[in-house]
């Protein structure tokens, strides 16, 4: 329940997108306040065309090797600025966490909340059909009574009136068992209609 919920709610999944976008950004305003340091190494192989001649021979006399360290430093480089830039990024990276975990807590929430509310319909229903149950019983007994004349119409009415309340509480019961059921399948992520 809880894990589905954590998985599949669209709101989580575009909250999870968002903090990785915050991420991100953090790490590129991080890589971009620092300058740039870079090895580089070259090899070049250079000859003349023979033309009729004997080529040239390959080797070190031939070779070019290059090596070189660069230093390059963003364009508008001032200390100030990209340490401004740094800190903006990973305030939006704190906000979008901040928001990220909220929003779990308050998934959370929901989930719990939606299964106890379903465990309770439940257990209502199951009460309902119990009690509709011995509400027949009784009917079938005042009935069974009344036939051999030791009944009166009162009580016959009243085991009526008890069957009749015993089976809207038990539908009522049902509706309530649906309805919750359908909203903790909401609270989980599970898509309502298929």
């Amino acid at each position: 329940g809880l894990r589905s919920a954590l998985l599949n709610r669209p709101e989580l999944r575009k909250n999870r997108l968002e903090l990785e976008k915050a991420d991100t950004s953090f790490k590129r305003a991080a890589m971009a306040a620092v300058p740039s340091l870079a090895l580089d190494f070259d090899f070049t192989n250079a000859y003349a065309a023979a033309y009729g001649n004997t080529a040239p021979t390959w080797g070190l006399n031939t070779a070019v090797y290059g090596l070189a360290l660069k230093l390059s430093l963003p364009g508008s480089f001032n200390f100030y600025s990209q340490a401004q830039e740094v800190r903006a990024a990973r305030a939006s990276w704190r906000v979008s966490r901040h928001d990220h975990e909220a929003l779990t807590r308050q998934v959370r929430e929901e989930v719990y909340s939606a299964q106890i509310s379903l465990a309770r319909a439940l257990r209502s229903f199951e009460i309902a059909n119990r009690k509709e149950e011995i509400s027949r019983q009784n009917l079938d007994i005042v009935l069974e009574q009344y036939s051999q004349g030791s009944a009166d119409v009162i009580k016959l009415s009243q085991a009526q009136l008890d069957y009749v309340e015993a089976q809207t509480e038990r539908m009522r019961a049902f509706h309530d068992a649906n309805i919750n059921d359908a909203e903790y399948r909401r609270a989980t992520g599970v898509p309502l209609w298929r």
